[in-house]
């Protein structure tokens, strides 16, 4: 028997998991939660006997595949972020050396670009919650909301820049992650 939280190994008939505290399922409820979820998949991302565990955590792969996309993206989105801020700070100070006036285009850009990295940094932070929690059902709660925030952060892009159809393909990332954490909230509650 294997607790539904974490996957550790527990002598039949124990009443609670010795690692994380979470009740366990009975006969019936494990019968239940087997059913539901694609059969063989496990904590520890194998199949039931290639890593020894039958913990079914059925949104582990949702969230470690958009988790890592978002790491990736996010890294890109900072790096060029950086240089275009680096850059425009230097076009700046190379205009200031010449009697030149920061214009109010310069000044939206540069906040456009904190922005940029702020985004970014919040992506990348997600992203690496995902990876790191896409085994633990009790954190699926967290990594619904995280995910949640980030579509609140596109409609609100889409208001102050405007609606594009670029913009539509932020959506589809964090809709899967949100979907990978449900798919282990609904376990957990098994």
């Amino acid at each position: 028997m294997f607790c539904v939280n974490c996957g550790n190994k527990l002598p039949q008939g124990v009443g609670f998991c010795s690692n994380c505290g979470r009740k366990t399922a009975t006969d019936q409820g494990a019968v239940a939660t087997a059913q539901r979820v694609d059969p063989g998949q496990t904590a520890l991302g194998g199949h039931a006997g290639a890593s020894g565990s039958s913990a079914v955590v059925p949104g582990r792969g949702f969230l470690k595949v958009t988790g890592i996309l978002y790491i990736v993206f996010s890294g890109i989105g900072l790096v060029v972020s950086v240089f275009a801020l680096a850059a425009l700070e230097a076009a700046t100070g190379a205009a200031g050396m010449f009697g030149g006036a920061v214009t109010q285009a310069t000044a939206e850009l540069r906040g456009e670009l904190i922005a940029d990295l702020i985004s970014a940094g919040y992506l990348l932070f997600l992203g690496i919650m995902g990876v790191r929690h896409c085994a633990e059902l009790a954190k699926s709660s967290m990594l619904i909301v995280l995910g949640g925030l980030h579509i609140i952060g596109i409609f609100i892009g889409i208001g102050i820049y405007g609606f594009s159809v670029l913009r539509l393909l932020e959506f589809p990332l964090p809709i899967l992650f949100i979907y990978g954490a449900y798919k282990n909230r609904v376990a957990m509650d098994f």
